[in-house]
């Protein structure tokens, strides 16, 4: 029974070691120079990839939980929640697409002429950007109560909305999509998929709230409940 005791530290201890990763992959050091020059160079920059713009909510989420769990600010308490919420279907949806898209060809994502250049992102990057991301919120949601809300699902599709004015808004600017992929289909099939990926997220949204259910039902029995935040 002893060696479980240090179970709740070794997953903070883990949960810190995400959190500094993807911090890590918030800054220009976790890419090579070409990409992170080419990324400065446009308008915008780095802050209009979704990929960058779920990370952001997924270490604000984190900030929110240290805040809540270890500095009792309860008054933040539905804030965590919400912001949990909604970041671990956001991180779902990166981590889908991106692992599929990268497999079947890089270049739908990335600049093709740096990437046959033989520009490459080092793993650990491309791993803090894509995936741990969604680890630490799976990890961190141990133990919070995630309950369905309207207002989630209204966020959601004001996002996408948002999210698609604002890609096409920089395509101007920049002359160049967020995501190469995205020019290779014409607009009505760009909507298309805007309103899928949105029926995703709210899809993973459904999954994630569930996980959450039976998660906490079979780590904390029906006496200690009232420990759930």
């Amino acid at each position: 029974m002893e060696r479980f005791e240090y179970f709740p530290a070794l997953r903070e201890i883990f949960k810190g070691t995400l959190l500094i990763l993807c911090i890590y992959a918030t800054t220009d050091y976790a890419y090579p120079k070409e990409w992170a020059d080419l990324a400065n160079k446009l308008a915008g920059g780095n802050h209009i990839y979704f990929t960058r713009l779920s990370l952001y909510m997924t270490i604000m989420t984190l900030v929110l939980s240290y805040c809540v769990k270890y500095f009792g600010v309860s008054s933040i308490r539905e804030v965590y929640r919400d912001s949990l919420s909604i970041a671990l279907p956001m991180e779902g949806l990166v981590t889908t697409v991106f692992w599929i898209l990268n497999t079947i060809d890089p270049t739908l994502l990335k600049d093709r002429e740096l990437y046959m250049a033989g520009v490459r992102t080092p793993l650990v990057s491309e791993l803090s950007l894509h995936l741990l991301p969604l680890v630490l919120l799976l990890i961190d949601q141990v133990g919070v109560n995630i309950y369905e809300r309207k207002r989630h699902y209204w966020v959601f599709g004001f996002f996408g909305v948002i999210y698609f004015g604002i890609i096409h808004h920089f395509q101007r600017i920049n002359n160049s999509w967020v995501y190469p992929f995205l020019g290779y289909v014409l607009l009505p099939m760009r909507i298309i998929l805007a309103a899928v990926a949105t029926l995703l997220v709210m899809v993973y949204y459904r999954f994630f709230v569930g996980l959450s259910r039976f998660i906490n039902a079979r780590t904390y029995p029906e006496g200690r409940r009232t420990k759930l935040l």
